[in-house]
């Protein structure tokens, strides 16, 4: 399913775009990884912890929440932990973190960095915490399946 078709295009979503194109490599690999067939892209202007919302086909049902932000490999603890005191804990119970990731670092070194700062993705709070990389890179840091 091409999913970029259903990103809404208003001009204020230009300002956004960067988030859409992250948002849609991950719902891509979310989608096939738990089988679901969330598709619309949505953004959100207003104060609030959502930058992005994934409705499900038609949208019916309720979205999945999306805050994101970018970061570099070196600054990725100093990341979440920034995210991680902007937010109430409901908040962020039920809110993905997908993080823009535009280096190239091995899955080796991201799951060893994921191993090390287990306890800083335990007690973060949200719901979900998701590196997105370039190309295919997409990884669950929190919680960790394997």
């Amino acid at each position: 399913m091409d999913i970029t078709k259903d990103i809404i295009a208003s001009h204020n979503d230009q300002q956004k775009f960067s988030e859409l194109e992250c948002s849609r490599r991950w719902l891509a690999h979310y989608n096939a990884l738990r089988q679901t067939d969330y598709c619309c892209l949505k953004t959100n202007y207003f104060q609030s912890p959502v930058d992005i919302y994934a409705y499900p086909v038609n949208e019916a049902g309720r979205p999945l929440r999306l805050q994101l932000t970018k970061s570099r490999f070196s600054l990725l603890s100093a990341s979440i932990k920034r995210k991680k005191g902007l937010y109430s804990p409901e908040q962020k119970a039920d809110l993905f973190l997908i993080i823009d990731f535009q280096e190239i670092i091995p899955l080796e070194k991201i799951i060893a960095w994921r191993t090390k700062h287990l306890s800083l993705l335990t007690g973060s709070g949200f719901k979900e915490i998701w590196l997105v990389g370039v190309g295919d890179l997409v990884v669950q840091l929190w919680p960790v399946l394997n």
